[in-house]
């Protein structure tokens, strides 16, 4: 729907026709409006040649916000209670306020409460309605005011209400190249997040990747779990930025290595907003203070495995306590220690790696450092978080034909102990006869301890039936429709194992040492 050309004004058409005149058209405009106008033209949200300077009519400006972002027209509300006309020209401040109940309509807004201040020498003339509006606006510069005003009761030209639109759901992309590939296949970007925010992408867009000549579609978010897993997500950290998937190696997907490094990347908006109320359903709290968890155990992920035919105490699993990347490496080895932990496999390091964090200066990891020291520390290498892949099994068939020639009690980590550990570990619960509920609640409750998620609440409930389901089905080789708790997850996990490689007498030796029976 073209906003200009639909029910106009007596007005607005004597405006139109001095359009004529030298300098009034688009194409001889000023150029700071000229990129968001040629934008509206190219999306028929306007005619060609419309006029910047023409004042905007409220009709006018809810086509202009619902064509933009493509939403219903019974959803968009325009923000003040007055029943005005629908050909009363709108002010800075009410277009201002509709694009921001746009904003509020796809899940976006400030948090209460939390509204930055208007640095404007005008800032107390906005009204009421308007003030968190320009608030948000401002702060993401798809308002910059004029000349140090916001200029609120101004009648609104078209040049602005198109600038603040195209800002905000326009047409936009920044370059930048491939910058480094992690040893589990995400992929590093040499772009500062302060650049990407700044060129007015945010979590809960969607963005279009182009990495040479390969393009992806994918949602902005803050951690891989922001997807299913499977799919791909541009992961925006304090300081970093990468191409991930979520329980897959991006690289490995992408045909990317060390040699890819400078490939250059084009990231383009795909959809302001398009993926927020996903993003805000997923969106996980993760801190690394321990005052921010109940107890040393939740805060390093560290418990028992006790259900199926496993013997009591047998198998614990945790966080690393050789890898303090996240601060926990001290408390875990205590946990480790009054546990009595015997053997130690741990999936994310190798031995190269081991001794360099056993030798690093401020080490505080005796108990680990003494289980190493005595061969008592198995790792066949650094394991990716694809668990279908074939590398990921061989070395894992490979730990656990070593663990069972030692004695127990076993506890299995990685980094946080919630991905890889959370794999292994129901692979060995699934062997031991566990149920398909007892594994499910062991899982989740990783999450649980690290992100302070209730049962039943709808983040659980989002976590519980995109990654847990997903990974249940696809170890046990369901289908998507396939019922997860229907699967025989104890003859999935021999035949796991057997195409990684091992015999029925070693998953026997397996199952005896996990039984306690040595």
């Amino acid at each position: 729907m073209k906003i200009i050309g639909k029910g106009l004004s007596l007005l607005l058409a004597v405006l139109m026709a001095f359009s004529l005149l030298p300098g009034a058209a688009f194409a001889q405009g000023s150029p700071w409006y000229a990129q968001a106008m040629e934008w509206a033209e190219t999306k028929a949200l306007v005619i060609e040649d419309a006029v910047p300077t023409s004042p905007v009519t409220r009709s006018q400006a809810i086509d202009l916000v619902q064509n933009a972002v493509e939403l219903d027209a019974d959803v968009l509300l325009w923000p003040q209670k007055e029943d005005a006309p629908s050909q009363a020209l709108v002010t800075r401040a009410q277009m201002a306020a509709l694009l921001y109940r746009c904003v509020q309509q796809l899940g976006g807004g400030l948090v209460p409460g939390d509204a930055p201040a208007l640095n404007f020498s005008d800032a107390d003339a906005v009204p009421e309605e308007a003030a968190e509006a320009f608030a948000y606006l401002t702060e993401r510069h798809i308002v910059n005011g004029i000349a140090g005003t916001l200029a609120p009761q101004k009648v609104c030209t078209l040049a602005e209400a198109v600038a603040m639109v195209y800002r905000y759901a326009g047409d936009r992309s920044v370059l930048c190249t491939v910058g480094g590939i992690s040893r589990h296949g995400n992929v590093y970007l040499d772009l500062s997040p302060d650049a990407f925010g700044a060129a007015g992408f945010e979590p809960g867009d969607r963005v279009t990747v182009t990495v040479g000549d390969a393009e992806y579609t994918m949602p902005v978010g803050t951690g891989y779990s922001d997807v299913n897993p499977g799919e791909m997500v541009l992961v925006v950290k304090a300081d970093e930025i990468s191409l991930c998937v979520n329980l897959r190696s991006f690289a490995g997907q992408a045909g990317l290595d060390d040699a890819s490094v400078g490939t250059p990347v084009t990231i383009s908006m795909a959809g302001k907003a398009a993926y927020l109320r996903q993003y805000q359903a997923r969106k996980l709290i993760y801190t690394d203070a321990r005052e921010d968890y109940p107890s040393d155990e939740a805060f390093c992920n560290f418990r028992p495995v006790n259900m199926g035919r496993l013997g009591t105490n047998i198998l614990y699993r945790a966080a690393s306590a050789v890898d303090n990347g996240r601060g926990r490496a001290a408390l875990c080895d205590a946990l480790y220690a009054r546990a009595g932990i015997r053997t130690v496999v741990n999936l994310s390091d190798s031995g190269e790696g081991i001794e360099s964090m056993l030798a690093a200066e401020g080490f505080a990891s005796p108990y680990y450092k003494s289980l190493y020291e005595a061969g008592d520390v198995i790792t066949s290498g650094t394991l990716g978080v694809d668990f279908t892949a074939e590398s990921f099994r061989h070395m894992l068939a490979d730990d656990l034909r070593a663990m069972s020639a030692h004695e127990g009690p076993y506890l299995i980590h990685c980094l946080e102990g919630k991905d890889r550990t959370g794999f292994a570990v129901m692979l060995l619960e699934a062997l031991m006869g566990a149920s398909y509920e007892e594994m499910l609640d062991d899982y989740m409750l990783s999450f649980v301890n690290y992100y302070h998620l209730e049962k039943d609440s709808s983040q659980y409930t989002a976590l519980l039936q995109s990654n847990a389901r997903y990974l249940f089905r696809t170890f046990a080789g369901l289908e998507d429709a396939s019922l997860p708790a229907e699967a025989d997850y104890e003859q999935a996990a021999v035949q796991y194992l057997t195409d990684s490689g091992m015999t029925e007498t070693e998953i026997a030796a397996l199952r005896a040492c996990l039984a306690g029976d040595r």
